[in-house]
C-alpha cells in the first residue's frame, strides 16, 4: 500500500477480522488488561490510561493476529538526518516497508527527509507534533498536537496519516473520539527492544529477534545510530525465521 492513507472504515473493518488479534478500546482494554489475550512478551501497556469511560472513539491497535507470519515494524522520532536515511538504506537492501511515526515539528525541520520516507514506498503516522504524554494533557491541547502533525506531514510530504502513536504510549480511552476526529487509528505495540536507551546493538537485535511471534508490532526509533547500526541484523535474522517484515497497513489489511 505504499504510502497511501487507508480509510477509516476499512481499518475498523480490519480490525475486527484481525481480532485474533488485540484489537482494543474502552471496557474492551480493561478486560484485557485484566488477562484475558494480552499478549506476553515486550508489552508496554502501562502508558495506557483506564479512565472509565465507554466511549470508544478510536480503537488501541497492540498486535495482529498471531495466525500469520507478517509483523509490521515500526520506527518512532523521526525524521532524524543521519540515522532515518540509514535506516531507509537498509530498508532498500532489503525491500522491506516499515511505518514511520514522525514528529510533526521533525517534519518541519526536514521535510526533505520526510518525502524520502514516503517515496521510497514506506507509510508515514501521526507521533504528535512536540512529543508530550497526551495522556496528561487537556482535551484541546491532544487535538491540537495530532491536528498539527496531521497537517505538517501533509503540507510536506503529501499524505494524511490514518495512523497515530502516542508518545510514551500514554493516552487515554476518553481521548479516542479526538483520534477519530482525525481518522487516526490508535496503535501501540506488542515487542519493545528500548533502543532509545541506547542498550547496544546486540542487545537490540536479540530482544527484536527472541521476542518477536506473528501479527507482532515492533517498536524501533530512528533516533539513534545504534537502531541504524542494528538494523541489518535485525531485518535479516527476521527473514531468515520465515517472518514477512512490513507497514502497519500490510498486517491489518494483509
Amino acid at each position: 500500500m505504499g504510502g497511501g492513507v487507508i480509510s477509516r472504515g476499512a481499518f475498523i473493518r480490519a480490525g475486527a477480522l484481525a481480532a485474533g488479534g488485540l484489537l482494543l478500546g474502552g471496557r474492551g482494554l480493561a478486560r484485557a488488561q485484566a488477562g484475558a489475550g494480552v499478549p506476553q512478551r515486550g508489552d508496554s501497556l502501562d502508558s495506557l490510561v483506564l479512565d472509565g469511560s465507554d466511549i470508544v472513539g478510536s480503537p488501541f491497535l497492540m498486535r495482529g493476529a498471531r495466525n500469520t507470519k507478517r509483523v509490521a515494524l515500526t520506527f518512532d522520532d523521526g525524521p532524524s538526518p543521519g540515522v532515518t536515511n540509514r535506516v531507509l538504506e537498509t530498508l532498500r537492501k532489503y525491500k522491506v516497508r516499515a511505518t514511520f511515526f514522525m514528529i510533526g515539528q521533525r517534519v518541519v525541520e526536514s521535510p526533505g527527509l520526510a518525502k524520502e520516507v514516503q517515496a521510497a514506498g514506506h507509510e508515514l503516522a501521526n507521533h504528535s507534533f512536540t512529543h508530550p504524554t497526551l495522556g496528561s494533557l487537556s482535551a484541546d491541547r491532544v487535538a491540537s498536537e495530532l491536528h498539527l502533525c496531521q497537517d505538517a506531514i501533509e503540507k510536506h510530504v503529501g499524505v494524511r496519516p490514518s495512523w497515530l502513536r502516542p508518545p510514551y504510549g500514554s493516552f487515554k480511552t476518553s481521548q479516542g473520539p479526538i483520534a477519530r476526529s482525525e481518522r487516526l487509528g490508535v496503535v501501540i505495540w506488542s515487542v519493545d527492544p528500548r533502543d532509545w536507551a541506547r542498550p547496544g546493538v546486540a542487545a537490540i537485535q536479540q530482544r527484536v529477534l527472541g521476542g518477536t511471534a506473528g501479527g507482532d508490532i515492533i517498536l524501533c526509533h530512528d533516533l539513534h545510530s545504534q537502531t541504524a547500526d542494528a538494523a541489518p541484523g535485525m531485518i535479516e535474522g527476521l527473514l531468515e525465521r520465515g517472518f514477512q517484515p512490513g507497514t502497519l497497513s500490510d498486517l491489518v489489511l494483509g
